[in-house]
């Protein structure tokens, strides 16, 4: 029993190596990209021109004026410095769901020497539907990036939310079973998994 978990395990890290780049990108620009991982979002920034900076970050509702920042507009906001080579990311960001309709979120970075550069959007809507099961990534088909989004999950400690959608063989918590079947599952060999 061992010894097949770590097969399952070995496999799985070997796929999840090959798709380590496949992760969705919701926005690029010459500065950076903008991409979903599960519930959140992560923003990777590298430009020479921002080397040691202090870099603003900021997602912005694109209703509000940007020439006067509005409280009540932000979705996020946060600061931090670039290393020697102009990199940095941004991790787990969280952005409010519409109750009703939709949201359009513009992602604008700042530093000494860059007015403010936006580097892609984010659209989010009200979601009154069920989600699939396996789908980690909800964009309405099970993939194998669902299933690298799966382990990273089991990995570092699944959410209730990433539960509720990667626990596919119902046992009421998301790890390597659940991983292989979303794998599978992307790979055709079985069928979804129902809600």
């Amino acid at each position: 029993m061992i010894r097949r978990k770590m097969k399952q395990i070995l496999a799985i890290a070997g796929i999840a190596a090959l798709l380590a780049a496949a992760l969705p990108v919701m926005a690029d620009s010459e500065y950076g990209t903008v991409a979903r991982t599960g519930d959140t979002y992560e923003a990777r920034i590298s430009h020479s021109s921002l080397a040691n900076k202090e870099v603003a970050f900021l997602v912005y509702d694109l209703k509000g004026d940007l020439d006067q920042i509005d409280s009540q507009y932000i979705g996020y906001i946060d600061q931090a410095t670039a290393d020697e080579s102009g990199t940095l990311t941004f991790s787990n960001i969280s952005l409010p769901t519409p109750e009703s309709g939709s949201v359009t979120y513009g992602v604008y970075i700042g530093a000494e020497g860059l007015d403010r550069e936006k580097i892609g959007e984010i659209p989010l809507s009200a979601s009154e539907e069920e989600v699939q099961l396996g789908d980690m990534n909800k964009d309405g088909s099970i993939t194998a990036v669902d299933a690298l989004l799966a382990l990273r999950a089991w990995s570092e400690g699944a959410t209730d939310a990433q539960i509720k959608i990667g626990d596919v063989n119902k046992d009421s918590r998301l790890d390597v079973d659940d991983v292989l079947l979303i794998l599978q599952a992307s790979a055709g060999a079985i069928e979804g998994f129902g809600n």
